[in-house]
């Protein structure tokens, strides 16, 4: 018995309209990215903000689990 192929899976053509619909996500989301810039302008001082919040959390947090640790040495 032979076995079938399906030649679609690997052709050009697919891969063509594969990055085509890539191409079309990506730029609706540059448009929604853009549209939202125009309704927030200060957006990216928000998002500095928050990845500062981000980190000051994960350094109290590492904080917390270092004298936790040190505690617990410390006992034994």
């Amino acid at each position: 018995m032979q076995a079938l192929r399906d030649w679609t899976i690997n052709s050009p053509i697919r891969k063509d309209a594969e990055i085509e619909q890539l191409q079309t996500q990506l730029e609706d989301l540059n448009q929604r990215l853009n549209e939202l810039e125009c309704q927030i302008p200060d957006l990216s001082a928000i998002a500095v903000r928050a990845l500062t919040l981000s980190r000051d959390i994960e350094d109290i947090r590492c904080s917390a689990d270092s004298i936790d640790a040190l505690t617990e040495l410390l006992r034994k």
